[in-house]
């Protein structure tokens, strides 16, 4: 039993380290939660092992036996699943050590970015639907956002902005973000970003006549209450048509 729960402490020790990654302060009570879950499963799975053959021989090496399986592969699944995100991790430890500084901000952004364009050319599969790259965006754009108001700029900058605000559906923000880079554009000789500035000018083509997100709301609540008036009876129907 000491080396179970010696075991759970360290379990939760690392799970809770491995998720941190140093990146957020050290909270008791997550740590706690995490102790909490990995006693209760070792006493579940003490108690699915022994039962009533505790006094059998043999029974205590299958406990721990167990017990150091289960806790090694736990440990490798945290150890995986932080380690394919370390890069995100130590950006967003680097954005906290330095919320002022816009390159860390920027190079966040551009994590979020890449990762929403990976999951964009995901056309998934007929068991999985293809993944939702939207949140992603939405952390980009945020951050790109912050950057901006903490001295970033430049046509680079700018034109993400818009891309991003244009793939999240926010199109008067796209076509506000397309027209500052539209301002910021390199010569005309520089073939390198013409394709950008032709795809700004067709997206803020595309997006200057359609409605702003809050036109489409009110349009959306209009539609739901003339549909609810539909269906009332005919007498009140009427008196909501004269008032």
């Amino acid at each position: 039993m000491f080396i179970g729960m010696a075991a759970c402490l360290l379990v939760a020790t690392f799970v809770d380290g491995s998720y941190r990654f140093w990146d957020r302060p050290f909270e008791v009570r997550h740590w706690a939660t995490l102790v909490f879950v990995a006693a209760s499963a070792w006493a579940a799975l003490f108690c699915l092992l022994v039962r009533d053959k505790g006094m059998e021989r043999g029974k205590p090496r299958s406990v721990l036996k167990w017990t150091v399986g289960f806790a090694i592969g736990i440990t490798l699944v945290a150890y995986w699943g932080a380690n394919s995100r370390k890069e995100e991790y130590f950006l967003r430890k680097k954005v906290m050590q330095a919320p002022k500084d816009p390159t860390a901000w920027l190079e966040l952004g551009w994590h979020y970015s890449d990762e929403g364009d990976k999951l964009a050319d995901d056309p998934g599969d007929d068991e999985h639907a293809a993944p939702d790259p939207t949140p992603l965006y939405s952390e980009a754009l945020e951050c790109l956002n912050r950057a901006v108001s903490l001295g970033a700029g430049g046509f680079e900058v700018q034109a993400s902005r818009a891309q991003l605000a244009d793939a999240i559906g926010e199109k008067q923000d796209a076509v506000s973000f397309g027209r500052q880079a539209l301002n910021l554009a390199p010569d005309s000789s520089d073939s390198s970003s013409e394709e950008d500035v032709k795809w700004l000018r067709e997206m803020i083509s595309r997006n200057a006549a359609a409605p702003s997100q809050s036109q489409r709301k009110s349009a959306r609540i209009q539609q739901v209450r003339d549909e609810r008036r539909q269906r009332l009876p005919g007498i009140l129907r009427f008196w909501f048509e004269v008032l």
